[in-house]
């Protein structure tokens, strides 16, 4: 009876109008700051856990801090629109060391394996279409219903798919703040789950200085 009970209260929605209503949203927002905890897997690695904190403005100003169980994957990285930098944290037999290149597309642009599927989500906020799967053959679904970790708050479940690819957007029906991500897709022949992240503190519109997307020297210190 719970599981019919549960089915009944799960309803379809429009997934098109749920993905333009988060553009609208992210579009009219300045800033975007939040934590995510995340889980990245490959073919014959072990689950590898972090979290990033991430804060970006418009159009293209960005400052992240990387924290994984891989510590050369550790550090941080800054957009100031024009150049990116990225400091990685020094580790045994290798001193913590900065590298720069000039902005092109996307800040989050040529980040190593493993963290490349945790980029995806940085450069949504700054997408025209932020978590929509482009390309041809993708096929989306959406509904709505409570929270499978908090049964108080409602809920959108966005899920595309294309070929063996398939994202799970799970959104706040009330402000469609992001709350967790799945992606699952092929990866050396083998379509596994590669990102498993989950949101937390997302703010919209929060006072983020322009200075606070410089290169300082303190950034420069770091270890």
């Amino acid at each position: 009876m719970q599981d019919g009970k549960e089915k009944r209260e799960e309803k379809p929605v429009n997934a098109e109008q749920v993905l333009r209503t988060l553009a609208e949203r992210w579009r009219g927002a300045v800033t975007l700051e939040y934590r995510s905890q995340l889980v990245l897997s490959h073919q014959g690695e072990a689950g590898l856990r972090g979290e990033l904190t991430v804060r970006l403005r418009r159009p293209n100003l960005a400052r992240i801090e990387i924290s994984v169980d891989n510590p050369e994957a550790c550090g941080l990285r800054v957009c100031d629109g024009r150049v990116i930098w990225q400091r990685n944290r020094k580790v045994p037999l290798r001193p913590a060391r900065t590298q720069r290149h000039g902005f092109q597309t996307t800040v989050m642009a040529g980040v190593a394996h493993p963290l490349d599927e945790a980029a995806y989500s940085v450069d949504q906020f700054l997408a025209p279409q932020p978590f929509r799967l482009t390309g041809s053959g993708v096929e989306r679904s959406a509904t709505q219903r409570k929270d499978s970790k908090d049964k108080e708050r409602e809920v959108f479940v966005v899920v595309q798919t294309q070929a063996t690819s398939r994202d799970t957007l799970t959104l706040d029906a009330k402000t469609y703040a992001p709350l967790r991500l799945v992606r699952v897709g092929d990866h050396g022949g083998t379509v596994q789950e590669l990102l498993r992240e989950e949101f937390q503190g997302v703010v919209l519109g929060g006072a983020l200085p322009a200075s606070l997307f410089r290169w300082t020297p303190e950034d420069e210190a770091r270890q």
